[in-house]
């Protein structure tokens, strides 16, 4: 099924938007993310740039075709596909991996407004339709709704497991 969220099944966020640290702009600009190797398309959208970077390693940008915003899929293994392709939500377009500056494999997510620079964000947890939280979490729980939005169609609302700040996972 179809969502906002670029893994399939369980996943972690090990890294909110947004917390404070030694990051060019002073805070963390995306979501970093574990779980499954395969990396999805979180919008349907054109592929806008592919490269390297020593930062953000092997990476992807995608237009969106929905929104005037860039999604960034950043730390990657392997990248699959080519820039100016048409992908959706259902396309797999790389591979989680450890390139660029990291500590180990994960996939750090971000969303660009349409200026397309640095630092100019929005919330990918709030796209994604998950708390901006470090936690576990599980894609099946979560659907597309017809405007585009994710929900959380979990009703027992015991999916999120909090973890302390400082937990290496």
């Amino acid at each position: 099924m179809a969502t906002n969220i670029p893994l399939t099944g369980k996943f972690n966020v090990t890294c909110e938007y947004k917390r404070k640290g030694n990051w060019s702009c002073g805070w963390h600009t995306g979501i970093d993310l574990t779980g499954s190797d395969n990396i999805y398309a979180t919008c349907n959208g054109t592929v806008y740039k592919t490269g390297y970077d020593k930062s953000y390693g092997n990476y992807i940008v995608v237009k969106n075709n929905e929104a005037d915003n860039y999604h960034w899929y950043c730390h990657l293994k392997s990248i699959g596909v080519s820039v100016g392709q048409a992908v959706t939500r259902t396309s797999i377009i790389g591979k989680m991996g450890a390139t660029g500056n990291v500590t180990g494999k994960h996939l750090h997510f971000e969303i660009r407004d349409s200026s397309n620079q640095y630092s100019h964000n929005i919330n990918p947890a709030e796209y994604m339709g998950i708390p901006n939280a470090v936690g576990s979490y599980n894609s099946a729980n979560y659907q597309l709704t017809s405007n585009n939005t994710t929900t959380n169609t979990n009703t027992s609302n015991n999916e999120l497991k909090t973890l302390a700040r400082n937990t290496n996972l």
